[in-house]
Parts: C-alpha cells; structure tokens; sequence
C-alpha cells in the first residue's frame, strides 16, 4: 500500500498569483488527491508548488546554522573560542524572523461571518486556551492540546509563546469578501482596526524591535473550499507594506478554518502548531512530488512532515539542542542519550570535522514514547542522515527532501527495508535503531557518504539502560572522501 504516495502534494498552490515566499498550503484530502489525479491537474500543481519554496528552509536560517556548524568543527579541532574567533568571519545577520528563543509574542484573530456564526463550544477564552494555555496531560487532544505547550516541551522550555486571541469579531457576510490578496488582507485590517480602536496595543508584537509584527495567525468560520482555493489554510506574508498599525508593518501570519467539520467539532491548534515551524523558519521535511528524487520525505516521524516533536537537526538549527560531536578517529563507548522529549541530548558524528563542517554528517537521537513523541511507533535510537552543502550561491542548503537526487534529512531506516525511500510507508517500528541493530560501513542501512565512500562510522552497543539508551561510536580510521572533495577550512 503506497501510504505516503497520498501526500504527493501537501502543500501545493493554485493561485499562482498569491505571494510565494512564504506560502504554505495546508494538506489535501484523500478524495481531493485522487480527484486531482483523475482530471490530470495533480503535475501542474506539484509544479506551482516547486516555485513556492517552502520545501527550503528559510536561507537566513540556514545560514546561521551552518555558521554554527563551522564553530562546533573547529571547536572538536581542539580550538579555542578565541582562536575560532579569529578565524571565523564575522556572524551572519541576526535572525529577524520570528525568535526561537525567550518569551515571544503572537495575537490571533478570530473572525466569525453572519452565515457561519462561530461553534458554540469555541468561545474566545475556549480558543485562546487551546492555543496559549499551559500543558494539560489529560486532554484528549494532548500532546496537541495548545500551541504554547506543545512549542514549551519541544524547545525544553526555551521557547514561551504567549500572546492575545482577539474576537470573535463578525466581519459581516462571507460571501461579500474578495477572494484576492487584496480581499483577504483587507478582512485581516478591518479586524486588526476595530481591535486598535478599542486600544490593544500591536507594537508589543514585533519582538526584536525590528519594526515587523513577527507572526499572527488567522482563524475563520465557515466550511473550506476546495484545497489550495481561497477558503483553505495556509501561511503566507502580508503583502501591502503600506499598511502599519501602532507604527509596525505585518510580516507573517497563519490563515485557517476553526473546524475540520463545520459546524461540528471545535478547534483544534494542530494546523497552527505547523504553521508555526515555518514561522520559526523551518521548511517541510515531506516529499512534495514521488517522481523526482527519492520517495516519502522521513516517513511522517516529525511535525514538518505528519506528527510528533520536531527532530533533532531541526532543535539544533533553531538553538534548543547543542550536541555532542564526535569527530576524531577512535572508539566512543558509554554514550548515554536521555529521551529527546525531555532532555537536549543528541550525538553528532562528523568524521574529519575540521576539514569541512558543511558536508555530511549524522545525527542520533533517543526517541521514546512520551510528551510530543507520545504517538511515535515505539522507543529507540533514531539516526538521521543530513547533507548540509551549501547551493552554488552559497546561502541555503543544495539539498531538500522534495526535487534533489538525495535529501536533506533522511530518516535511516534500521530495518534496512527502505520503505520510506520507496514511498511505500510511515515510519515503523523496524526504523528504530534497538538492541541487537548497528549502523556501520557495511550494515544496511550503511554509514557511507552520499558518494559512496566509507565514513567509516560505527553505531554499535546500543542497549536499554533505565530510561535511556547506551550506544558506542567508532571512526575507525580518516574518512577518505573528504580530501578529494573539499578545500579545508584551515
């Protein structure tokens, strides 16, 4: 059964007019793909998509990653903080999108029509708890329960997101709003005005005073449309720069229904939790078209592809996780991952790492089943395979998980079935790495580079101790690719 081939399109655009860089389109329904399918639209939509972008992540947060990546070579090269100093060139600009870190500051507007008063149960303290309120184990929605919980848990408390939920405001008849750019953002001001005019303060949202309100989100009454029409969800960047209230211009923001089944249901802040990521600046790790490229993005084992936390890679890249790198040639026993859900533990093997901090690496991690990870298929060592080159401009990654000949982050499955690759499943239990299971040069799945040279990376010993996981790590002996292939740092 081809599980992931039904999501060959995930976040596809059909207004090809609409802002595309910042644009993400909710996911289609079964019926809709195989509508799509059958009236042979689905290739000119996977090719609007292509041209949106969000399949990268956002190039100024690549490239204060990568710049981290080339401090943690030269510091497993044995340099100090002020000889990297002095080697380095200076950072890059400070990330001015929405902060990863700290205590920041959203408001969503909630905008009821005459024909779709709002659901009942989704009163305005209802919606704002489902979207600010605190962690809430009980809650059948959990650990989906709030947007503020889920982001608490899954930066291990870096992150506070906290904000205002503004309405119900009616705006009137939905059938008389223009289903344009202009049309939407004119909806958002009316209802941003009326708010200003009974005094909320906006300015308090632009939280690195950089003159742009980081981030709002949207959410409307009423049944959808049909996938990538007006009345679907997705995020995109508010286009009339001429527009400002309390003296800040609106930068992104989040658009969505209220319920999945209007007017049965309540709100649910799963969607604004994604959209969320990409405000953050992360792209979709899910595979936006099965015929170019390998298959299946990384099986759904992440919140930028289906459920669960955000992965490894991705909490390094926004500064919740700094991980223990491993890079000389030699014998590592004794690592000891605590459960990612709870604790900033994750391993990074990078062989040779002063020679090149922007080429391959792994990254493992201990996922169990608990708090974001709660539904994830079992506990065990997850090993991911990232290639952090940078493109020819030098200011993103060459790679992505949707139209490359390999992807960014690729989920390495201990089963060595290669479903996900294929397109033909979720990730399983089998892709856990457990008791009994190795990574190595000659394992399958195997620990050599993309070119087909030995790394000579070994993920052995992995064993169950308590609530954590034991593995030992070797380099046997100076990765042979690199040279051939890279100019040194030094």
């Amino acid at each position: 059964m081809k599980l992931l081939r039904v999501q060959l399109s995930i976040i596809f655009l059909l207004l090809v007019s609409w802002t595309a860089a910042s644009f993400a389109l909710e996911r289609p329904t079964q019926k809709q793909i195989d509508q799509y399918k059958k009236d042979g639209s689905l290739p000119e939509r996977q090719k609007a998509a292509r041209a949106i972008g969000n399949h990268k992540m956002d190039p100024a947060l690549a490239a204060k990653a990568n710049y981290k990546l080339r401090r943690l070579a030269y510091q497993a090269a044995g340099k100090s903080a002020k000889e990297i100093d002095q080697i380095l060139p200076a950072p890059p600009p400070a990330w001015q999108g929405m902060p990863s870190t700290g205590d920041v500051k959203m408001f969503v507007l909630l905008i009821e029509f005459n024909e779709y008063p709002h659901i009942a149960a989704d009163t305005q303290p209802d919606v704002h708890s489902r979207i600010f309120g605190p962690e809430n184990t009980s809650s059948s929605s959990y650990p989906y329960e709030s947007l503020t919980a889920y982001y608490d848990r899954s930066s291990y408390g870096l992150l506070n997101l906290q904000g205002a939920t503004l309405g119900w405001y009616n705006a009137g008849n939905r059938s008389d709003v223009a289903e344009t750019d202009a049309g939407r953002e004119a909806l958002i001001m009316s209802a941003i005005n009326s708010f200003d005019a009974g005094g909320h303060d906006f300015s308090q949202y632009d939280n690195d005073n950089d003159g742009d309100i980081d981030y709002f989100a949207v959410i409307w009454t009423g049944p959808y449309g049909a996938w990538a029409s007006f009345w679907w969800g997705y995020q995109t960047h508010f286009g009339d720069t001429s527009y400002t209230i309390d003296e800040k211009n609106l930068s992104k923001y989040s658009w969505q229904w209220e319920s999945d089944n209007y007017p049965s249901d309540i709100f649910s802040p799963y969607t604004l939790i994604h959209e969320t990521g990409h405000a953050l600046g992360l792209p979709d790790y899910y595979d936006y078209d099965d015929t170019v490229g390998p298959d299946g993005g990384v099986g759904g084992l992440d919140m930028m592809h289906w459920y669960g936390d955000h992965n490894a890679f991705s909490k390094f890249v926004l500064d919740w996780l700094t991980p223990t790198v491993i890079s000389a040639n030699g014998t590592y026993p004794g690592q000891d991952l605590s459960s990612s859900a709870s604790t900033a533990d994750a391993l990074l093997i990078m062989p040779n790492a002063s020679g090149s901090p922007f080429e391959e690496f792994f990254m493992a991690q201990h996922r169990k089943r608990e708090k974001n990870d709660i539904g994830i298929p079992t506990d065990g060592l997850l090993i991911w395979h990232v290639d952090a080159r940078l493109d020819s401009d030098g200011w993103n990654y060459l790679y992505n998980n949707s139209y490359t000949e390999h992807k960014l982050l690729r989920l390495m499955e201990a089963d060595g079935l290669e479903e996900i690759e294929q397109g033909d499943g979720w990730a399983d239990e089998g892709d856990f790495y457990t008791s009994g299971k190795s990574f190595t040069p000659a394992s399958s799945p195997n620990s050599n580079a993309y070119s087909g040279f030995s790394t000579c990376i070994n993920v052995n010993g992995i064993t169950a101790s308590g609530n954590d996981i034991i593995c030992a790590v070797a380099i046997d002996e100076p990765a042979p690719y690199l040279p051939a292939v890279l100019k040194p740092l030094l």
